[in-house]
């Protein structure tokens, strides 16, 4: 037993050095597009740059944990507990949710 444990200690190391020696994609860090290191077009990319909106539009607002839960149980009766894989008309459901 102590022998496995020692072996996936060992892993998450080797992981975590392997991580951290990565080279980054663009140097300066300020030269990054808002993409990040996704391909142009790329689900990855849209996501990095819808979490990297620095001029939101319209009032924000403070989401609560409840609104979070009242969100998910939209998303559940929509799609009927089948969202694990969303196709893009799907993706563009979501855009009608409304929380609070």
């Amino acid at each position: 037993m102590r022998t496995l444990g020692l072996q996936c200690l060992l892993w998450v190391l080797l992981s975590v050095a392997a991580w951290a020696a990565k080279e980054p994609c663009f140097e300066p860090l300020s030269s990054c597009p808002r993409r990040g290191c996704a391909k142009a077009g790329s689900p990855s990319a849209l996501t990095n740059i819808k979490k990297r909106n620095l001029d939101p539009e319209g009032e924000l607002k403070t989401l609560s944990f409840g609104d979070f839960e009242e969100l998910q149980a939209e998303v559940e009766e929509r799609f009927d507990g089948q969202y694990s894989t969303l196709t893009k008309p799907d993706r563009a459901r979501l855009r009608t949710l409304q929380s609070g």
